[in-house]
């Protein structure tokens, strides 16, 4: 058995599971989502920081080009979190929704 099969597996054995250990299993993955975003974006900062990457936008052309990108990805996350919110379930695998 592959490791990939083995984690969906996992994923669907909890997710097809008790109430209970999916419910106390949710925060855990939400942790770890959330986790990962911070991990990536930190070794980003590390990696820009080793190699001297030139700015591609200095300054206040950088911010008015950002901010734009910025609403858009938090848009579309606040969108997708109230479709699952809408749908009573929640992002993470351990607990999917019911429809």
């Amino acid at each position: 058995m592959r490791w990939g099969s083995g984690l969906v597996n996992l994923f669907y054995n909890v997710a097809t599971g008790k109430s209970k250990t999916r419910i106390f299993l949710t925060p855990a993955g939400e942790v770890f989502y959330f986790g990962l975003i911070v991990l990536f974006i930190t070794i980003s900062f590390w990696i820009d920081k080793l190699f001297r990457f030139l700015k591609l936008l200095p300054g206040f052309l950088g911010v008015c080009v950002s901010i734009p990108v910025i609403a858009v990805g938090v848009f579309l996350m606040t969108w997708s979190v109230l479709c699952f919110f809408k749908a009573r379930g929640t992002p993470v695998p351990f607990n999917p929704p019911p429809r």
